[in-house]
């Protein structure tokens, strides 16, 4: 059943020397059948959070109720606030709505 989803933590770089892509490959040994790659598992990966260039670390707590996004860089480290209806979005929908407009 769909509800509101409320979400607070921090995003932390995993490897800055590291693509997407090249991170993808170390973690992973194998890929299930229906995934073309182990960069799309690790964009689906509920631990990691991928931009452009960089992976981060989830490091979240569940809340309850409502709906807003926000999202600011402390020492390399993205602050997330982000409330949202998990029938129309998803986490990392929510995410990306948050640091849409940060400089990453």
């Amino acid at each position: 059943m769909s509800d509101y989803e409320h979400h607070k933590g921090t995003l932390t770089p995993v490897r800055e020397d590291l693509s997407p892509a090249e991170f993808a490959e170390i973690i992973y040994d194998g890929i299930p059948k229906y995934y073309d790659s182990k960069l799309e598992l690790l964009l689906e990966d509920n631990e990691y959070y991928v931009t452009k260039d960089l992976v981060y670390t989830i490091n979240d707590t569940k809340h309850t109720k409502d709906e807003w996004y926000d999202a600011r860089k402390n020492n390399g480290i993205i602050e997330y606030d982000v409330k949202f209806y998990n029938g129309s979005c998803g986490f990392h929908e929510a995410l990306d709505t948050a640091i849409k407009d940060m400089k990453i």
